[in-house]
């Protein structure tokens, strides 16, 4: 069963503070199969690439700014500058970080996780067998649900 809420929100101007207050309302209940949520491999293994080299995340570590680069691609940064501290720009956010080595940036655990949840080898660009356009999902064969 999947639940549909419609968000309102009624902004209250006092002189002594702005609040907003929000309701969440149920508009609609469904009960059917299409309204699953489902994501492609295609979907997640986009946000799955590094900026900077374009290819699936290896050794995920995250900036300050929370983007996300290889592990490697920031090393040739940090080994290319020979002063003692290393800016990092941001190529998403243009924001700057300095950093003296690598180990000062923070793994990424989650993508680290997802990384492990999608296989190696597996064809992204692959279309549904039935209807060719869209792109492959996986049905859970015990729940029914889409992964």
């Amino acid at each position: 069963m999947t639940s549909t809420f419609e968000i309102t929100s009624s902004i209250n101007n006092s002189k002594i503070c702005n609040t907003t207050d929000i309701q969440i309302q149920n508009s609609s209940f469904t009960n059917d199969s299409s309204s699953k949520l489902a994501y492609s491999y295609s979907t997640v293994e986009e946000n799955l690439q590094c900026p900077m080299c374009h290819t699936r995340f290896h050794d995920p570590r995250v900036l300050p700014c929370q983007h996300i680069y290889c592990c490697s691609c920031l090393k040739r940064i940090i080994s290319s500058n020979k002063s003692c501290t290393t800016t990092i720009v941001c190529s998403l956010c243009y924001q700057r970080f300095s950093f003296q080595n690598i180990e000062q940036i923070p793994k990424s655990y989650i993508h680290n996780n997802l990384l492990d949840l999608i296989p190696i080898n597996y064809d992204i660009k692959g279309n549904c067998s039935k209807c060719k356009i869209n792109t492959l999902l996986n049905l859970c064969p015990c729940c029914d649900y889409y992964l």
